[in-house]
């Protein structure tokens, strides 16, 4: 006798059709999942059904690491015979991310899975490897961390990472908009510092936006930053001139998020460098100075146009108070052609240190620049 099960929308494992409520949600099951009842392995994690999704959305899962989940009501699924699962963390278009506890070690993780409909897409796989590989051979302070990796009983990759406490950057500018200039400053910087280190090692995140930056909680109030989501990483150029890794971007595609887009990554230019990262990390300082976007544009199209047609508006402009060494900070890393802005992270975190002549910034000018540390270690 097969036992009927229904896949739930909310956490993506399948569920008794007869449950009431998804044991990790506690969302309505059959509300949850209406015409998508399937019959499947009592044991099985996943089963496949049709992408819906562009494999190339760099918008697949926020938030690598927890800044809260929803609790489990009822005992839940375990991965790899260790990593039980204890709420819901995230939700995209290509996995999920679960809070999960190792019952090896008791070590609270966050677990991310690639989400089932792409586990033979093999494009989508070889990312979500891709993004293994990258973030075991970070092991940075301002990067999040990697644990193990597997896959599931049902075939989708996973990888289990620190489960960190806070909120992304993007919660928290919804919430204030405009943030202090001496938080702006020192996420920023702290931004930069894994950039050094992940561009040393010739690697591009090309999706840097404040979804992808997580602020972790710390006695001091203070923000410590965390680098997440290197699902559309790539390695720089070789002597031929070729990506090592140019299979997993198609031809024609743009990968990123518009908004952070840099011009020569939003006209689908294939010579991209470092400073594509650095004016992402432009576009999140104006935006954490000023509240507002430098650019409207939806679309790479229509960014590129904007970009090309139109002045940016200094964030001086937009947030009088802005000092003019930080204004003209933020222009340079926006320039639209990428030999006006700094030639790395290191040059752009000089550009960064506040002038000896603004003594309310000397906080920052005495951080740590954790990416040197990192380096003599």
């Amino acid at each position: 006798m097969v036992q009927r099960f229904v896949r739930c929308r909310h956490c993506g494992f399948p569920h008794d059709a007869d449950a009431p409520l998804c044991p990790i949600t506690n969302q309505p099951v059959r509300e949850a999942s209406a015409g998508t009842l399937a019959a499947v392995a009592p044991n099985a994690i996943g089963a496949m059904s049709t992408p819906t999704t562009d494999e190339d959305d760099p918008t697949e899962i926020t938030s690598g690491a927890a800044f809260a989940s929803t609790r489990l009501s009822m005992p839940a699924p375990m991965f790899a015979g260790r990593y039980r699962v204890r709420g819901l963390i995230a939700r995209g278009g290509m996995g999920v991310v679960y809070d999960a506890i190792d019952e090896h070690i008791g070590r609270a993780v966050a677990v991310k899975v690639l989400a089932p409909e792409f586990a033979k897409d093999t494009v989508a796989v070889a990312r979500f490897h891709a993004e293994v590989k990258v973030l075991a051979a970070l092991a940075h302070p301002r990067i999040v961390t990697v644990f193990d990796a597997g896959t599931t009983e049902a075939g989708e990759p996973f990888l289990v990472m620190e489960r960190l406490e806070g909120e992304p950057l993007s919660l928290r500018i919804r919430r204030e908009s405009a943030l202090p200039m001496h938080d702006a400053v020192h996420i920023a910087r702290q931004v930069l510092e894994a950039l050094s280190a992940t561009h040393a090692r010739g690697i591009l995140h090309r999706d840097l936006k404040p979804e992808n930056v997580f602020l972790v909680r710390t006695p001091e109030s203070k923000p410590s930053v965390r680098v997440l989501d290197f699902g559309v990483a790539r390695r720089l150029f070789n002597e031929e001139g070729l990506s090592a890794d140019a299979t997993l971007t198609r031809a024609g595609r743009v990968v990123g998020t518009p908004s952070y887009m840099a011009f020569e990554q939003a006209t689908g230019q294939r010579d991209l460098d470092e400073r594509v990262d650095l004016y992402a990390v432009g576009v999140m300082l104006y935006e954490m100075l000023s509240g507002q976007l430098p650019w409207s544009a939806k679309t790479p199209v229509t960014l590129a146009l904007e970009m090309r047609t139109k002045p940016l508006v200094e964030v001086r402009a937009r947030r009088a108070e802005v000092p003019p060494w930080l204004d003209a900070a933020t222009r340079t890393l926006l320039a639209r052609e990428r030999d006006q802005r700094p030639i790395d992270a290191k040059a752009a975190l000089r550009l960064l240190r506040p002038p000896p002549s603004e003594p309310d910034y000397t906080v920052i000018d005495a951080a740590i620049d954790v990416s040197e540390e990192f380096e003599k270690a």
